[in-house]
């Protein structure tokens, strides 16, 4: 019979194969291979039509606010190349992506940093603001990664005058851990002209 085995919410295909109503329930869905379906369905679509996967921020980002999620390289991944084309969509989830970079200091670190710098370029103020914040509610967390962060959006965009080369040259020089984390950004988005 028809319909057997089927599910209510299961994602139903259209044309292009992308059904956002579908991918925003398995996005919110609490098994993990409903999740890992959904986001691959967002991966494929942001390669062909990125505009369209706009509406998942608000999933992505809780997602990677879910710490039994799981997914927070393939959730950076997604924002990073959401930010590349409508950053306005993805500043509601740059709290959430500072607080990965706070945080971690692996490879994930790379595309929380190319979404923030993307979001950077367009909205500027808005992410010193966000690092600003960071700074008040919690002075002492990771402040040298959130300064090299800093310098390196203020190099990417031009609504800031300062030269972030000697902050980052400090920063490096600081620590090993903290020169990583400096050279991983340099290396994302280029080193500052002399």
């Amino acid at each position: 019979m028809q319909g057997d085995g089927s599910r209510a919410d299961e994602p139903a295909p259209t044309s292009d194969g992308f059904d956002l109503t579908g991918t925003l329930v398995g996005l919110d869905a609490e098994e993990a291979e409903r999740r890992r379906e959904a986001l691959r369905a967002v991966r494929a679509t942001l390669e062909e039509d990125p505009e369209r996967c706009a509406p998942t921020v608000p999933k992505l980002r809780e997602l990677l606010e879910d710490p039994d999620a799981d997914c927070d390289a393939v959730v950076l991944e997604c924002l990073a190349e959401l930010a590349a084309v409508t950053p306005a969509d993805v500043v509601p989830a740059v709290d959430a992506v500072l607080e990965h970079v706070r945080e971690r200091s692996d490879a994930e670190t790379t595309a929380a940093l190319r979404c923030l710098t993307h979001v950077a370029d367009s909205r500027p103020r808005w992410v010193l603001e966000a690092v600003d914040d960071g700074f008040e509610t919690d002075p002492t967390a990771e402040a040298d990664s959130i300064g090299t962060l800093l310098a390196v959006l203020r190099h990417r965009s031009a609504a800031f005058d300062e030269d972030p080369t000697e902050t980052l040259e400090g920063l490096s020089a600081a620590d090993p851990t903290i020169r990583e984390h400096a050279e991983l950004a340099l290396a994302v988005f280029g080193r500052p002209e002399a």
